[in-house]
């Protein structure tokens, strides 16, 4: 991923994915928690498993660097 601003520019923009577990979000009454993190299960069994090591950032990126 090529980014033109620096690290902290892309924190303030971008979270980090985090999978939660959907049992604990509805024991805490986090209904919207524990509806994505049932949909992340869902994917999950089809193959579609975030992984955060098949991304590479660059950042402070210029056109040229593309």
């Amino acid at each position: 991923m090529y980014f033109e601003g620096n690290q902290n520019e892309w924190n303030a923009i971008f979270k980090k994915y985090e999978i939660s577990n959907a049992k604990e979000k509805w024991s805490n009454g986090d209904a919207e928690g524990a509806g994505k993190a049932l949909a992340n299960k869902f994917n999950s069994s089809f193959g579609h498993k975030y992984n955060e090591n098949k991304f590479t950032y660059h950042f402070e990126a210029k056109i040229e660097d593309i």
